[in-house]
C-alpha cells in the first residue's frame, strides 16, 4: 500500500507540475500575443514617424523652392521696373531733344517773319527813293536777311544763357 500510495503520489505530483506548465503555457501564450501586439504597434508607431518626417522633409523642401521661386521673381520685377526706368529716361531725353529743335524752329520761324514784314513795309505802294535803284534793291534786301539772322542768333543766344535750349 506504501508503494502505491508513493506512486499514487508521484503521479499526482507529476501531475500537478504537468498542470502548472500548461497554465504558464497558457499565461505564456496569452503573454507572447500581448507582446507581439506591443510590437506590431510600435512597428505601426515607427512607420507613421517615418511617413510624418517624410512629409516635413517635403515640405520643408517645398517651402526652400517656393522661397527661391520667390526671390527670382523679386530680381526679375526689380529688373523690369529697372527696365521700365531706363526706358522712360530714353523716351524724356528723346523729348527733350524733339523740343530743342522745334523750339529753334519756332526762333527761325520769327526771325522770317520780322523779315517778311519789313520786305512787307516796303512792298506797300508808297513812294521812295529805294525802288528807282538796283542797288537799293539789294541793300534792302541784304539788310533784311541779315537781320533776321541777327535777330534768329541774338534770340538763339539768349535760350542758351539762360539754359532754355
Amino acid at each position: 500500500v506504501g508503494e502505491r500510495d508513493a506512486e499514487a503520489d508521484a503521479a499526482a505530483g507529476e501531475l500537478r507540475e504537468r498542470e502548472e506548465w500548461i497554465s504558464r503555457l497558457e499565461g505564456s501564450e496569452e503573454d507572447i500575443q500581448e507582446a507581439q501586439e506591443a510590437l506590431e504597434e510600435m512597428v505601426e508607431q515607427e512607420e507613421e514617424e517615418q511617413e510624418v518626417e517624410e512629409v516635413e522633409d517635403l515640405m520643408e523642401y517645398y517651402l526652400q523652392r517656393s522661397s527661391a521661386i520667390q526671390d527670382e521673381a523679386e530680381r526679375t520685377l526689380a529688373g523690369a521696373r529697372d527696365l521700365e526706368e531706363s526706358i522712360g529716361i530714353s523716351l524724356s531725353a528723346r523729348r527733350f531733344e524733339v523740343n530743342r529743335l522745334e523750339l529753334t524752329l519756332s526762333i527761325g520761324s520769327f526771325a522770317a517773319a520780322l523779315g517778311a514784314m519789313v520786305a512787307g513795309i516796303f512792298g506797300m505802294n508808297m513812294r521812295s527813293m529805294l525802288e528807282s535803284s538796283v542797288l537799293g534793291f539789294w541793300g534792302v534786301s541784304a539788310c533784311i536777311v541779315m537781320g533776321c539772322l541777327g535777330i534768329f542768333c541774338a534770340i538763339l543766344a539768349y535760350t542758351r544763357s539762360k539754359r532754355i535750349l
